[in-house]
């Protein structure tokens, strides 16, 4: 498909937590997977984030389907979760409303209210949701959003964020070590060539 028809094709783009993965043959299998579901325009799989990103046609296919393509692989595309409570606790007629509301957002990929709790479990994509925008959806229907659990899945993402920061600032520090060490010994074959290079060039007067 050339550029200009991908630009006039409806587009859309999803994340996804991937459990499971090792090494980069695991990064290779899931990516080759995705790919070969029709719809999908580009697929990018990272071990250290845990994460496939998906551009795709929406027309074609969807996220159902794309996770049950890396689930075919042996691996395990998961969801995050985020368990809100709602103050006050909403009256039985506001649910379907506020269901409605909140699965409206996008990225949010399911809503399962507990009604006796007062909570709302959601399933969502971590790279178009935050707490906060679903906060922001369940204000302007005049309820409140108690972030205790909220919280804890935020903490757990900026846990993730300091280990990926760790590991690059790593990778950094190792490649810091590693050029000089390459350069080294790189120096004495400069050196020698070099050293080498007046006696071709009297090799080549001669000749000439």
């Amino acid at each position: 498909m050339s550029e200009t028809q991908l630009n006039a094709v409806r587009k859309a783009q999803l994340s996804m937590r991937v459990d499971g993965m090792t090494c980069a043959s695991c990064v290779s299998t899931i990516e080759k997977a995705l790919l070969s579901e029709d719809g999908v325009i580009s697929a990018a799989v990272s071990l250290l984030d845990e994460k496939a990103v998906v551009e795709y046609q929406p027309d074609k296919t969807d996220r159902l389907r794309l996770e049950k393509a890396v689930d075919s692989t042996g691996y395990r595309a998961a969801r995050a979760k985020m368990m809100i409570t709602l103050t006050p606790i909403p009256e039985e007629d506001q649910w379907d409303l506020i269901s409605e509301q909140v699965g409206e957002v996008n990225g949010i990929i399911t809503v399962t209210p507990f009604k006796d709790r007062g909570r709302l479990l959601l399933e969502y994509d971590e790279s178009l949701v935050t707490y906060k925008i679903v906060k922001r959806s369940l204000r302007e229907l005049g309820f409140e959003a108690s972030d205790t659990e909220a919280a804890g899945v935020d903490r757990e993402s900026s846990t993730r964020e300091k280990e990926i920061r760790y590991y690059s600032r790593l990778l950094i520090f190792s490649l810091a070590l590693s050029i000089p060490v390459l350069l080294l010994t790189l120096v004495p074959e400069v050196l020698y060539f070099f050293s080498y290079q007046p006696v071709l060039l009297q090799k080549y007067s001669i000749l000439s």
